[in-house]
C-alpha cells in the first residue's frame, strides 16, 4: 500500500498546487503534534482482517506518510509525534504520552507550549499531502480551522493559533463538539487527505475504490518482517 500511498500523495500534491490554499501570514511557524497509538490493540477495529503486527505494521506506514507531508510543508517548524513508545525518524522529536488519555495529553501539550501555533494531525491519513496541510493552516487565520473525517463526525486534525480558548474533545462526534466551542471563529478544511483516515476494513479501499495492496503496503520500508512475525 505504501506504494499506492505515495502515487496517490504525489497525484494530490499536483492538484493541491493547481488550486492553491489560502494565503496567511509569512510569520506565522506551526508546530505540528501527530499522536500514535502503538501496541497489540491499535486499530482493533481492522483485527478481522490484520493480525497485530500487520496493524502495527500498517500505523507506521500511515504515520511515516503523515510526517512526510508535514515535512514539505514550509510552515511547519516542529514535528513531534505524542506516543507511549518512542517511534523515531529524522527530523521528528518524541513526545513521551503519559498516560492521561488523548485530550488531556493534547492539553498538557499544549500548556506547554502556550505561544506556539499548533497543529494536531492524526497518523492514519494515508493521502494526506503537502497541500492539504498548508489549506489547514491557512484556514486557521481566525483562531482555530478544523479537519473531519469523511462522515463529518471525527476530527482529523486541528490548527490552533496561540492563546485560543480550546478544548480538545477528540472521540465520539468530535466533530460537532469542536466546532460548538469555535464556531466564530472556525474554519473548516474538507480534502480526500484530510478526511479519508483507516479505522474499518472498509477504509483500506482507496477513494476510486479498488482494493488496497495490503502485502505491497507491509512489505515496503521494513515494515513486511515485523508483520511475517506477527
Amino acid at each position: 500500500m505504501l506504494a499506492e500511498i505515495k502515487r496517490r500523495t504525489d497525484g494530490g500534491e499536483e492538484r493541491a498546487h493547481r488550486n492553491a490554499p489560502p494565503e496567511q501570514p509569512d510569520d506565522v511557524i506551526w508546530t505540528a503534534i501527530i499522536p500514535l497509538k502503538r501496541n497489540e490493540a491499535s486499530k482493533s477495529r481492522l483485527a478481522d482482517c490484520l493480525s497485530p503486527g500487520e496493524r502495527l505494521a500498517l500505523g507506521d506506514a500511515m504515520a511515516d506518510v503523515v510526517v512526510r507531508a508535514l515535512q514539505a510543508t514550509p510552515c511547519v517548524g516542529e514535528i513531534r509525534i505524542l506516543s507511549q513508545t518512542d517511534w523515531s525518524r529524522a527530523g521528528v522529536a518524541w513526545e513521551p504520552d503519559e498516560g492521561q488519555g488523548l485530550n488531556a495529553e493534547l492539553q498538557r501539550v499544549r500548556s506547554q507550549l502556550h505561544d506556539r501555533a499548533l497543529l494536531i494531525v492524526h497518523g492514519d491519513l494515508p493521502f494526506l499531502t503537502a497541500g492539504d496541510v498548508l489549506s489547514l493552516c491557512a484556514s486557521a487565520r481566525d483562531g482555530i480551522a478544523l479537519a473531519p473525517d469523511r462522515h463529518r463526525s471525527g476530527t482529523n486534525a486541528v490548527a490552533l493559533m496561540p492563546d485560543i480558548e480550546f478544548a480538545f474533545a477528540f472521540g465520539d462526534r468530535s466533530f460537532s463538539k469542536h466546532r460548538a466551542q469555535t464556531r466564530q471563529r472556525c474554519g473548516a478544511v474538507f480534502s480526500d487527505g484530510l478526511s479519508r483516515d483507516v479505522d474499518t476494513p472498509d477504509d483500506l479501499r482507496t477513494p476510486s475504490g479498488s482494493p488496497i495492496l495490503l502485502v505491497e503496503t507491509l512489505l515496503v520500508g521494513g515494515h513486511g518482517q515485523r508483520a511475517r512475525g506477527a
